[in-house]
């Protein structure tokens, strides 16, 4: 039952009650009017479905007792749902969000529950340590192009040896939006986990009246990607290049033709590289 006023609404939303996991309501305001970051998507919902349906055991395994970063947050209702899950949780997103996702969090009684600033394409690792989260988590976080590049740089100076990133991404209007592959390739393996194209229509408020998502957002397919750090890691020394905005692409493109010349050489057998590299691969 969602209640509402002008500005304001809150849902309660269920998951899990399938197979070994238990049955959770999670409540989440939303003020619409406000702006992209105050109101739900679809891609958080079948990311929330995903980790608490329980017929994929290993889904759960990716979140329950494991420490999780929510990045670009928002409302907070993936957050939310992993600490339901039983993880620790650190949900993420700019200044001006931060009270928005604390007020969810609070509202659905999560005291260890931590709600933090961080920027994408700032330098963190003082207030983020590296390797500090197994997991990182995200819905909807590459849909804008202009984002990739800020987001590959938040997510080198977070991730360790061992992190997991998973991502869920609705894709709208037939569009892919496959371009932040080329960011990520480099540094990254990319799985797809799952595809969710259930139908549905995520509630929010129009004019004071509960109102649905347009048809093109209710009918895109989700996808779920796990993303994991190659090694050896960047360095600290390369992390501090790609702060710098002129450096990016050059170094995007250097990690790129390095992985390329070590995935030649380890197929000599194949292809002998000659000494200017010239070998087609």
């Amino acid at each position: 039952m969602a209640m509402a006023n002008a500005d304001v609404a809150t849902e309660v939303y269920q998951f899990g009650g399938v197979a070994n996991v238990e049955a959770i309501s999670i409540q989440i305001m939303q003020k619409p009017h406000d702006g992209i970051p105050f109101r739900l998507w679809k891609a958080s919902h079948a990311l929330c479905r995903w980790l608490s349906q329980g017929q994929d055991a290993s889904a759960l395994a990716v979140v329950k007792g494991r420490r999780v970063l929510e990045l670009g947050a928002g409302c907070g209702l993936v957050g939310i749902c992993c600490a339901r899950l039983g993880a620790e949780v650190t949900l993420t997103d700019l200044g001006y969000v931060i009270p928005f996702t604390r007020s969810n969090v609070k509202l659905n009684s999560l005291p260890d529950t931590s709600v933090r600033e961080l920027a994408w394409g700032e330098d963190v690792r003082q207030q983020f340590p590296r390797g500090s989260f197994d997991v990182i988590i995200g819905s909807d976080i590459i849909y804008y192009a202009h984002l990739h590049r800020p987001l590959l740089v938040a997510l080198l100076q977070l991730v360790g040896e061992g992190t997991e990133v998973v991502i869920s991404h609705a894709h709208r209007y037939g569009q892919q939006n496959e371009t932040w592959r080329s960011h990520m390739d480099a540094y990254f393996t990319i799985e797809h986990l799952h595809v969710d194209d259930q139908q549905e229509r995520v509630p929010i408020i129009l004019g004071g009246l509960p109102s649905d998502i347009p048809d093109e957002e209710a009918e895109a397919p989700v996808t779920i990607f796990m993303l994991r750090p190659r090694v050896p890691l960047v360095t600290d020394a390369d992390i501090d290049r790609l702060l710098e905005p002129g450096d990016r692409d050059e170094l995007i493109n250097e990690f790129l033709d390095a992985r390329a010349y070590r995935s030649a050489r380890s197929r000599d057998a194949m292809c002998a590289l000659p000494e200017d590299d010239s070998c087609d691969i």
